[in-house]
């Protein structure tokens, strides 16, 4: 999956939005709430998951998933998108935004 792909993903699902954010990331929000940061750069999007999650993924693909910052029952993952598999990335995509969008919101997803 190449950035641009992930991106346009990203931004499709409801209310997302591209915001400048520090050290020259964007992040991806929903109603304002950080889902996502991409580094187009470096190929890389860091996505909000489960501490859980976090470490399963690590320990599945270390050459696909990196760890990244953790706070409370959230830890998130850097994702090298030129080594993780297309159908993965826009699961994990999907997640990330459900952890930061609105329960209504993210139920509207499954309509």
């Amino acid at each position: 999956m190449t950035f641009d792909e992930a991106l346009g993903f990203a931004l499709d699902l409801p209310e997302s939005t591209l915001r400048e954010s520090r050290d020259g990331l964007v992040s991806l929000r929903v109603r304002d709430r950080a889902f996502a940061y991409c580094n187009e750069g470096e190929g890389v999007l860091t996505l909000k998951a489960l501490r859980e999650e976090q470490e399963a993924l690590v320990a599945s693909d270390p050459e696909a998933f990196g760890e990244s910052w953790g706070s409370g029952r959230y830890a998130w993952v850097r994702v090298r998108l030129r080594c993780a598999f297309a159908d993965e990335v826009r699961e994990l995509i999907t997640e990330a935004w459900r952890h930061s969008a609105p329960r209504r919101l993210a139920a509207s997803l499954d309509r």
